[in-house]
């Protein structure tokens, strides 16, 4: 029974075998294939396009396919399509308008396909793409050589930034001062000069404007960007906004006419430059480091004792500008500012006095401090405020970070101008970096309401051995009376510990 089956089996094998044999497997796929076989274009390959001037530069490389008669290249953005037909063979397409409007600003698709005989098209490439407007955030950015300018005396004074290769031309145009014409050319070599003061007198009240040819990274096109107009409104840095701030109270901006009539100008702090002194026009004379009060010891410690300009060069030709052009005369006290020489330059030595002003007896009032004093180590308190400049608070060491907030009742109500700090004379070496570099003063009437004593919350500190800082009081603060006075400082870093230490603190 079993072998009946097998052979059954065998003999219904060997009839499909010969009925295949009758049809191709070519004919099985074309009963399953609609019309009939699939015929695939070739498609073009490597296709890259590149951002020119308000234009995209299509490349690509064709397929040798024989049936291919054209080449289609097509682009859209937002809902608008354009295309064209080319020749079979073209490589490159330069796409410069979209329905016959100039190209603007955005991302393109851009599409290439090959096309047969019948109108076929083969699978596209696609890629996204923008082309350079004045809209293009690396044309708006393109180096505009000035970094900064100022008119003093209806001169023209410029600060310029390093001059780049794909600067290709550039000039400035202004009025002069007789109502013709003026131009400067900008070439690289004046421009690497990088400061300048310009020949001519201006009209500063017409437009000075710079014009620029150049190309930007990836683009075939030398462009010519929008002619950009400087503006004439003063523009300070940072640092000497708020070195204004602290002396004048000067909150957001600082006032023109504070900054056209000022005549006399004190810088004692670290700063980046004195470039800005360039918007004060008037500016007859410049006191450097004088309100620093320095022990003879301390004049040549380069880190602590001396006060510096990290642009000194750009200082340089500020001062000399304004000796030029102002008569400005210089006033240098002991080594602040040292990078900067000038001839006329008058070097005062460590002759600064201290102010006149009259202190209040603290006799038997005695700060408090928080964090407290460990009872096993009393930090000296008492020595604040003891008139003894040889006897400090010398608070314990701490494995972290900490900070110190004093706090001294008047037991009545005061009218305060200011508050000197003298620094603690320190026996090792590098051990100033303790010594506190800001404090922030608070007073009130009431010990509840407290408000800032100064025009800025952290007011600077020299910390060179024994300095005597003088902190002058807002004039809001100087009008009133207080009763409380709060004091906040850092613990510094020496070694592996934090601690701090001061050897008085006055009120006047």
């Amino acid at each position: 029974m079993k072998m009946n089956i097998y052979i059954g089996i065998l003999l219904g094998i060997l009839v499909c075998v010969s009925a295949c044999q009758d049809e191709s497997l070519e004919d099985t796929y074309k009963d399953y294939s609609g019309n009939g076989e699939i015929r695939y274009i070739g498609k073009c390959t490597d296709l890259l396009v590149l951002p020119g001037w308000k234009r995209l530069i299509v490349t690509w490389e064709n397929n040798i396919d024989p049936i291919i008669k054209k080449v289609k290249v097509r682009w859209a953005q937002d809902g608008i399509r354009d295309s064209v037909l080319l020749e079979r063979g073209t490589k490159e397409y330069s796409i410069e308008s979209i329905n016959g409007k100039e190209l603007g600003n955005g991302n393109y698709e851009v599409s290439v396909c090959e096309v047969d005989a019948d109108g076929n098209s083969s699978i596209e490439n696609t890629v996204f793409a923008r082309p350079y407007t004045y809209e293009h955030e690396e044309v708006l950015g393109f180096n505009h050589l000035i970094a900064k300018s100022y008119v003093v005396k209806n001169r023209l004074v410029l600060y310029f930034l390093q001059w780049q290769d794909n600067i290709k031309k550039a000039s400035l145009s202004y009025t002069k001062k007789d109502g013709s014409q003026g131009n400067l050319e900008l070439t690289k070599q004046l421009v690497n000069t990088l400061y300048y003061l310009l020949p001519d007198e201006i009209d500063p009240s017409k437009a000075i404007i710079l014009n620029r040819k150049g190309k930007l990274p990836g683009c075939q096109d030398v462009i010519e960007f929008e002619p950009y107009e400087y503006s004439s409104v003063k523009i300070y840095e940072a640092d000497f906004k708020q070195e204004m701030k602290r002396q004048y109270g000067f909150d957001e901006e600082i006032p023109s006419e504070w900054a056209d009539n000022v005549e006399t100008l004190y810088l004692d702090w670290t700063i980046r430059s004195f470039d800005d002194i360039l918007n004060l026009p008037n500016l007859k004379k410049l006191v450097l480091g004088s309100r620093r009060y320095l022990l003879p010891s301390s004049v040549t410690d380069r880190t602590y004792g001396q006060s510096s300009v990290s642009e000194w060069k750009a200082s340089e030709f500020a001062l000399k500008v304004l000796h030029e052009l102002n008569g400005l005369t210089v006033e240098r006290y002991n080594n602040h500012f040292s990078f900067v020489k000038e001839n006329f330059i008058e070097e005062m030595g460590n002759t600064n006095v201290e102010p006149n002003v009259t202190f209040f007896d603290l006799t038997g009032l005695k700060f408090t401090l928080y964090p407290e004093d460990p009872e096993e180590f009393p930090s000296g308190l008492e020595n604040l405020t003891d008139g003894d400049y040889t006897t400090n608070w010398d608070p314990m060491y701490l494995d972290l970070f900490s900070s110190y907030e004093f706090n001294i009742d008047l037991k009545e109500l005061k009218k305060l101008n200011g508050l000197r700090l003298v620094q603690k004379q320190f026996t090792r070496v590098g051990e100033n970096s303790v010594a506190p570099s800001m404090i922030i003063i608070r007073v009130s009437k009431d010990n509840v309401h407290w408000e800032n004593a100064t025009y800025v919350e952290e007011n600077p500190l020299g910390r060179s051995n024994g300095e005597i800082n003088y902190i002058p009081f807002s004039d809001n603060v100087k009008a009133s009376e207080y009763r409380h006075v709060q004091l906040k400082i850092n613990a510094g870093s020496y070694q592996k510990f934090y601690y701090s230490g001061i050897a008085e603190i006055s009120l006047y």
